[in-house]
């Protein structure tokens, strides 16, 4: 990897081949510097993996800390969770990739953890690197690993543990938002499509997500000035959230005894009844769930508020999504593997393969009408609605 002083060294050969007087180059001029005045930040923010604070346990990611010599803390993206979007300081095949946006995640080891609880999470570290970084890094669907590293005390205690993965647009949940109201039933489709690709890679290797939800759905999409009107046609989603995968030896080591991991709203009734009892059907339970909140603005079960909440869904049958009004805006076969999906009995549901052939082999493509496709395609021709 090339280091901090080598990237700027780059930087520096680029500008001196400029003609400043030249508006293009100009433009590239500046671009440069500005790449420059990001990495003289990332050099000074920190030194290797040590933290320098008088206080580690104290230490808090602030903008312009740099991970691992490479990525740049730009914002924090959320007030709840240690995810962080950083750009990227390295030269890799061209020039113009340094400043690629990653996100990285954190993991804090509490100061008073038990050597127990330490070894756990370095454990579950482990096996998530192990999970995305490898196992699934041949799967397009998957938000792989781009790096990992530790920040650790002077006497060596990691205090931080930190991902990098490919930066994307939004999540699911708002890419709702982005498209001012519902998600069309062809995105949906789409999304349904992708992330089964995903799943099959997942447990073709062993591995069990966990915790899949709208949240962890990331997308993205081209945004060139000539897609400006497909962009809608060109999304693409990826399963993100490496905090949860486990594999299907020792699964429950990771989490206190009898602890729940993931989220209730999605989890399946085995789940909530034992957290040790995961399988690959508990997935599609999940991903069923999700694909149904997103495709009819309502879950299949009530909302869980209280531990009697959780009972509710170890007890109470969902609501099939081929009885829900939405359901007429897709395929038969669809409303099927949704249906089997959403069984109290996970012997009933479908695999991952079960839905990625069924969703690969027959004709599950939504008509394009006015409602559903960019309306200046249609105007222009370019897609033709179906007879």
């Amino acid at each position: 990897m090339p280091s901090t002083k080598e990237d700027l060294q780059k930087i520096l050969g680029v500008l001196a081949g400029l003609d400043l007087t030249d508006p293009e180059d100009a433009s590239t001029a500046t671009r440069h510097i500005k790449k420059m005045q990001l990495a003289v930040a990332a050099m000074e923010a920190t030194k290797d993996t040590v933290i320098t604070a008088e206080n580690p346990w104290e230490f808090t990611v602030e903008k312009g800390f740099c991970f691992g010599r490479k990525y740049v803390v730009k914002r924090q993206l959320s007030e709840m969770k240690p995810i962080y979007l950083c750009s990227r300081t390295l030269f890799e095949d061209a020039e113009d990739t340094i400043g690629n946006d990653v996100v990285v995640k954190c993991t804090f080891v509490p100061k008073d953890a038990d050597e127990e609880r330490v070894k756990r999470i370095a454990e579950q570290e482990k096996r998530s690197i192990r999970a995305i970084g490898v196992d699934t890094s041949d799967c397009p669907y998957s938000a792989g690993l781009i790096d990992a590293g530790e920040l650790t005390t002077p006497e060596g205690r990691v205090v931080v543990y930190w991902q990098a993965f490919k930066a994307m647009k939004c999540d699911a949940k708002n890419l709702q938002s982005v498209m001012g109201g519902d998600i069309p039933p062809f995105i949906i489709m789409q999304m349904a499509r992708q992330i089964i690709d995903a799943l099959v890679h997942y447990h073709g290797v062993g591995i069990f997500h966990r915790d899949i939800k709208p949240h962890n759905i990331l997308c993205t999409w081209p945004e060139h000035p000539s897609l400006r009107e497909i962009w809608k046609l060109l999304i693409n989603f990826a399963l993100t959230d490496t905090q949860l995968v486990m594999g299907t030896v020792i699964d429950s080591s990771i989490s206190e005894k009898g602890m729940l991991v993931g989220t209730p709203q999605y989890m399946p009734p085995e789940q909530i009844v034992d957290p040790s009892s995961v399988t690959d059907k508990s997935d599609i339970w999940s991903l069923a769930v999700t694909l149904y909140e997103l495709a009819t603005g309502e879950f299949p079960h009530p909302v869980i508020v209280s531990k009697s909440g959780l009972r509710n869904i170890t007890e109470v049958p969902p609501k099939l999504f081929s009885r829900h009004l939405k359901a007429i805006d897709y395929p038969k076969c669809f409303q099927d593997l949704m249906d089997r999906s959403l069984s109290m009995d996970p012997r009933v549901r479908p695999r991952a393969y079960d839905w990625f052939a069924t969703l690969y082999t027959q004709d599950t493509r939504m008509p394009l009408t006015f409602e559903t496709a960019p309306l200046p395609l249609l105007e222009q021709g370019e897609v033709v609605p179906p007879e």
